[in-house]
């Protein structure tokens, strides 16, 4: 990161390679421009493979030509005036935040990416929300509060329902960034407010993550009024969740017995008990598949 600091972002060709491989210089000389024309191709399937074709050409460059190379690519497409061109630039921001590191995706992926909360299209506010998560796990926890929190809020909010239902696709690791105080007065309540939503699909989405949420939040954070939404989802009428949402139920009981610990197995045993006698095989058998988990979890005794 520190190589990054006093690396300004400019022009590819203005990059000095003379001291590189030929077939490194070429790459980067021929093959990135070639790319830049693909990514806006379209067809989404072209888009794709140019994607795929970036962040592995990324993987293969030194770090300190990432910038120029890489980063300019991806700012340039976040600043088009084309939805799909926006929309590849944010799907690009979250699958190579890692490699951009702390000092780049501060200066330049997290805000940009914040921004996006507020874009005229829906298509690209929806990549946007799930792309906070992975942005958020490397800028960290400060910046996340300072400049990602209230742009992911806003999302959530969002009149259209697809964009709310994104949200949930980032929401687990935005709440394992957050300090303990922001999951219990926003993101419990907030996730309540999911599983209620008017859309059926958002509920659906909720409920299928609510698992996977519990064990990102943390043992000293769940209480047991929130454990019970978790719980009753087997109760749940069919009006209210599609039945899938058992499924993801029983696929997640493990992670959810192993953050709250054993001493709360009283409040979870008739929810285990209930998907056992589930209709469908397939609850049945992810119960199947992890009871040696949940039994070591729960200890001899019990």
């Amino acid at each position: 990161d520190e190589d990054f600091e006093q690396f300004p972002l400019a022009n590819i060709n203005d990059l000095d390679i003379t001291k590189e491989s030929p077939y490194y210089g070429c790459a980067v000389k021929n093959i990135i421009p070639i790319l830049q024309t693909l990514l806006t191709d379209r067809s989404m399937d072209v888009r794709d493979s140019a994607c795929n074709a970036l962040v592995n050409i990324a993987g293969a460059l030194k770090r300190k030509h990432i910038p120029l190379v890489i980063l300019t690519v991806v700012l340039k497409l976040a600043h088009d005036a084309q939805d799909e061109n926006r929309t590849t630039a944010i799907n690009l921001m979250s699958i190579l935040a890692p490699l951009f590191g702390p000092h780049l995706c501060r200066h330049y992926v997290a805000i940009t990416l914040a921004a996006f909360s507020d874009d005229n299209t829906f298509r690209v506010r929806k990549a946007a929300a799930q792309s906070f998560g992975q942005v958020a796990k490397t800028v960290g926890t400060d910046f996340t509060m300072k400049k990602l929190l209230e742009p992911y809020l806003q999302l959530t909010r969002d009149l259209v329902w697809g964009v709310r239902r994104s949200c949930l696709e980032s929401i687990v690791d935005m709440v394992q960034i957050v300090p303990d105080d922001i999951k219990k007065e926003t993101f419990i309540p907030l996730y309540h407010t999911m599983i209620k939503d008017t859309s059926r699909w958002v509920r659906n989405t909720a409920f299928e993550m609510l698992g996977k949420f519990i064990y990102g939040l943390g043992a000293n954070v769940v209480s047991d009024d929130f454990l019970s939404a978790f719980t009753n989802i087997p109760k749940l009428p069919h009006n209210a969740v599609d039945n899938n949402a058992n499924f993801h139920c029983a696929f997640n009981f493990p992670c959810v017995v192993l953050t709250v610990g054993k001493n709360k197995w009283n409040l979870l045993k008739e929810c285990y008990i209930m998907l056992s006698q589930d209709l469908k095989f397939s609850v049945r058998r992810t119960l199947a598949a992890s009871i040696h988990e949940i039994a070591k979890i729960l200890g001899p005794d019990l």
